[in-house]
């Protein structure tokens, strides 16, 4: 009933947000309560029904996936491995294969078939028996200065590895992640997970608390009010530090 409701809002071509099909299907008598929104949309997806246009205001819009204008040719299934494993390991590597299966969801078979197909056009490291993928223009790099990075929840940093040794200390990963699995917004320094942050907005400010780990260096310290003075610019506010 839902996925026929989304449809309909939807046949006039134009996108909706995200509160403009709650309160259609809200009418229609299908409730959105508590976690249904996300799970009703996310079926609608899953069902090739919808696809998730750009963002309004902060609310995703949607619209029709028969909509959707086609630009590129149909790719056959090796070519669409390869394709896959070519755009993770160029834009997530250092990598192993293991978090290209953690990350794609594929089969081994079928990861290492991608992987097979690119290996020519990669770089490969081994780091403590462990065989890293990645872009030959990473291949040499010199050690960058101290830089600080306010991540967001759910980024990718950390979520595209299974494993994550290389990003912090994995034996705080349990403390990192609540049991409800809501990964928080983290701190990144030198290429390393120290802590993590979170902003809210008062009298005109961002407010800015941070959690580390441990107790950050001076010039860590230098380099997380570089990254805050940063953020608060992108937002055109002052910030200020809880």
């Amino acid at each position: 009933r839902s996925n026929d409701v989304i449809a309909k809002a939807l046949q006039n071509g134009k996108p909706q947000d995200r509160p403009a099909l709650v309160a259609i299907l809200e009418k229609k008598g299908i409730s959105t309560a508590g976690q249904r929104t996300p799970y009703l949309l996310q079926r609608a997806s899953l069902d090739r029904i919808i696809y998730q246009g750009v963002m309004r205001s902060n609310n995703p819009t949607f619209l029709l996936l028969d909509d959707l204008p086609s630009k590129t040719k149909p790719l056959k299934r090796d070519e669409a491995l390869a394709e896959l494993a070519l755009r993770y390991f160029r834009s997530r590597g250092p990598a192993t294969i293991q978090d290209f299966v953690w990350w794609s969801g594929l089969l081994n078979v079928d990861a290492n078939a991608g992987l097979d197909a690119i290996k020519s056009t990669l770089a490969q490291e081994t780091i403590e028996g462990r065989v890293y993928w990645l872009p030959r223009s990473l291949s040499k790099t010199v050690k960058p200065p101290t830089t600080a990075h306010l991540l967001p929840g759910f980024d990718e940093y950390l979520l595209c590895y299974q494993d994550r040794s290389a990003s912090m200390d994995v034996k705080r990963l349990r403390a990192l992640v609540p049991a409800n699995g809501m990964l928080p917004p983290t701190i990144v320094i030198n290429g390393r997970v120290v802590g993590t942050w979170n902003r809210t907005f008062k009298k005109g400010a961002v407010v800015i608390a941070v959690k580390p780990f441990t107790r950050l260096a001076e010039l860590e310290e230098r380099s997380f009010a570089a990254a805050a003075k940063r953020y608060g610019e992108f937002l055109g506010m002052p910030v200020v530090m809880a």
